[in-house]
Formats: structure tokens, sequence, C-alpha cells
């Protein structure tokens, strides 16, 4: 029997440093790595197929390690519900819409709109746990939402107007408030002691059971190309970014609490513009550094406050 989730005191972490930052750099290879790979599936199948594919396999994985390490995966129905929620926010509707979006806009664009979660993270800590705003978190907010603004306006103003790059950001935005709402039920789920293995096996489970739903409700097929460009994509995504990926992340909500582990949102876009770069023709300029660079300080101001929920040791 599990006593319940063990809080660290001041002074007494319950996660070793070393840990904590093997899981950190784990998180920030994974994703930042895992941008790329949607070039090369968009345009050859639905994005809801490609989902569903994506996540079946990577839940396979996570179940199989949740049975080999004996973790807890038995759970009441109000804690169901929670993990519900969480899969079809971080696993289900939320990388559905992202998918969207790459149609239109770079994927390293897209990454550095993502990093923008710790933003929503901020609100939903004000909602949730009633926390007030300091001054450091408020700048940092306006100075990310500057940022964002910097990024998003050349798209929809002037000779430059790009319609589908506009409506592609409008759609990363709202997936990574989709995310950040996702973040906000794995802490609060883990805080109740709930395993951290068997939370994650079932919050995929559940958003590849939205994706199916989905691809029947559309009427689509569930066939995949067999092309290697869209086979090696997938399977990077399902191994790395989704298996690997998301346990380790959870896992570093627990080990460092919420706050601390969205600074991976800051590091890995860094990576996803490099890759965009190389391999998309993302072309930069004075005003998309700035917007980038203004979106990062903004971040780090506000992941620079104490996290609500402390640390949170993972019970399994």
């Amino acid at each position: 029997m599990r006593s319940g989730p063990a809080v660290s005191a001041a002074g007494t972490g319950t996660a070793p440093p070393a840990r904590t930052l093997l899981l950190f750099i784990v998180v920030v290879l994974c994703w930042g790595t895992g941008w790329l790979p949607i070039r090369y599936q968009v345009d050859e199948a639905p994005p809801e197929v490609t989902l569903f594919w994506r996540f079946a396999a990577a839940d396979m994985l996570l179940w199989a390690i949740v049975w080999w390490r004996g973790a807890e995966w038995r759970y009441s129905p109000s804690i169901h519900v929670r993990l519900a929620l969480m899969g079809m926010s971080m696993f289900g509707i939320n990388y559905l819409i992202m998918y969207n979006a790459a149609y239109a806009a770079p994927t390293g664009m897209l990454a550095v709109i993502f990093s923008t979660a710790s933003l929503y993270g901020f609100a939903l800590d004000a909602i949730f746990f009633g926390r007030r705003a300091g001054p450091r978190a408020l700048t940092g907010v306006l100075l990310g939402l500057a940022g964002l603004v910097i990024v998003f306006l050349p798209q929809v103003t002037g000779a430059t107007f790009n319609a589908a790059m506009a409506y592609g950001f409008g759609l990363a935005i709202l997936a990574t408030a989709m995310f950040a709402i996702g973040s906000s039920f794995a802490a609060a789920t883990q805080k109740q002691g709930v395993s951290v293995r068997g939370s994650t096996a079932w919050a995929c489970l559940y958003g590849c059971l939205a994706m199916a739903l989905i691809v029947l409700v559309r009427g689509d097929s569930f066939a995949i190309p067999l092309k290697t460009t869209y086979l090696v994509a997938l399977g990077w995504h399902i191994v790395v970014a989704t298996a690997i990926a998301f346990s380790a992340y959870v896992a570093l909500v627990g080990a460092a609490g919420i706050g601390r582990a969205a600074y991976t949102t800051v590091v890995f876009p860094v990576i996803a513009l490099v890759l965009s770069t190389m391999f998309e023709g993302l072309q930069w300029s004075a005003v998309t550094v700035l917007g980038v660079t203004l979106i990062a300080i903004g971040n780090i101001l506000v992941l620079r406050r104490e996290s609500p929920l402390k640390r949170i040791a993972p019970q399994s």
C-alpha cells in the first residue's frame, strides 16, 4: 500500500540533483528533436490517424514498463476522470491541433510558441492555487506576450500577410494552452500519490482512444503510408518523443515541481529551431530573433518564482 506522496521539506529534497538534471536533459533532447518529424507526417496521412498509431504504439511501451517495474495502475473512478482529462489535453487534442498547425508554419516556430506554456501555467496557478502575481512574474508574462506578438505580427500585417501562417500560429497557441492544462492535471494527480508510470500509461491510452474516435467520426482509414521517411518519423515519435519524453517529463514534474520542470520549454526550442533552419529552410530576421529572445526571457522570469506544488516525489 502507498502512504501518499512524499513532499520535501525545506532543505531536504527527495530527488537527487543528478537524477533531476538527467531527467531535464532527456526531456529537452527528446522534445527538441521531436518537432521536425512532424513535417514528414502531416502531408502523408491525416493527423488523427498518425496520432492514433503514435499513441497506440507508445502506450504499449508504457504499459510494458508499468508491468516490468510493478508500478501501481489500479485507480479509483475519480482518478480516472483526471487521467482522461490529462490524456486528452496532453496526448490527444493538444497534439491534433499542433499537427494541423504544422501544415502552415515551420516546426521550429511552433516549438517557440509551445515554449510559452509557462505563461499559461502562471495563469493556471492564479486560478487553481489562488497565487498572487509578483512584479517579476508579471514582467515575465508581459515580455513573453510581447515576444509572441512580435513573432506573430509580420504574418498578419502589411504586404507580408500570410493567412495560412497566421492560422497555424493561432492553432499553436491554442494547443499550448491545452498542454498547460494537462500539466496541471499531471501535477495534481501526482500530488495524490498516483504512480508516475501508471498515470502516464493511462493518460496515453485515453489520448489514443480520443484519436480513434475522431478517426471513426471523420470516416478516415486507419491505414498509414509505408513511405520510409514517414515510418522513421513515426518511429522516432513513438519511442523518443512520446514514450521516453513523457515518462521523463512527468517524473521531472514530480521530482522538481511543475514550475521547474517547465524550464524544459525554454531550452528545447533552441534544438527545434536549429533543425528547422537546417531542414525546413526557416528564415531568420532581426524581428524573429527579438521575439524569440523576449519569449525566452519572459519564460525565465515567470519560472523563477517558487512552485506552489513544492516537490512531489514519484511513487514508482
